[in-house]
């Protein structure tokens, strides 16, 4: 096994609205080796974060590390980490359960949280390697949460209520106040005791 401590980088690039594919990047700047994949595009920015990091933990893995520390800028997904008895997430579970076999053969695994293009040794070379991850990256099969698919499906039914509203024909005069649609009611904020019914 190894002995040397690997610093590593586990970054997310954004979604591209163009070609609506969600890609992400993991990079090992000891090896210049770089992980680059495609998830289906209903995939939320977080459900790449861990996917990252379940990659990267694999790579650590396969590379017979003993010592390691994954660098990520996502802290919503460190933090899900740290409450993880709480996870529904199936990838947050993954990545428990692969460090916990890490730690079981004697591999000590850091990670730790960097402020996004904070200066970070490696940092342009990632941000390299997410742009280049659209075009070049490997299709990867993930299974999605149903939090990123509702969520994804919510926004459309919303959008086609927006259309379908503003195209109909009644309630005109109330269009023209409020011209897009809610996901509340105008009355939700309004006390709904007897004496305002």
């Amino acid at each position: 096994m190894k002995k040397t401590k690997e610093n590593w980088l586990s970054w997310i690039a954004e979604e591209n609205g163009e070609t609506k594919i969600v890609d992400y990047v993991f990079y090992d700047p000891q090896t210049n080796y770089s992980g680059m994949y495609k998830v289906n595009s209903l995939a939320s920015i977080f459900t790449c974060e861990a996917t990252a990091i379940l990659q990267a933990l694999a790579y650590i893995d396969l590379r017979n590390l003993v010592d390691a520390t994954i660098f990520s800028d996502s802290l919503s997904t460190l933090e899900k980490l740290c409450h993880f008895q709480t996870a529904s997430n199936h990838i947050v579970m993954a990545i428990i359960n692969r460090w916990v076999a890490l730690r079981h053969k004697g591999v000590k695994v850091e990670m730790v949280w960097v402020r996004a293009h904070a200066g970070i040794e490696g940092n342009s070379r990632v941000d390299w390697f997410a742009k280049k991850a659209t075009q070049l990256g490997e299709p990867l099969e993930v299974k999605i949460p149903y939090s990123d698919v509702i969520g994804t499906y919510k926004q459309k039914a919303i959008a086609n209520w927006q259309k379908i509203y503003l195209s109909g024909e009644h309630g005109k005069f109330y269009k023209s106040v409020n011209s897009t649609v809610g996901r509340k009611p105008w009355f939700a904020s309004r006390a709904t005791d007897k004496k305002n019914m």
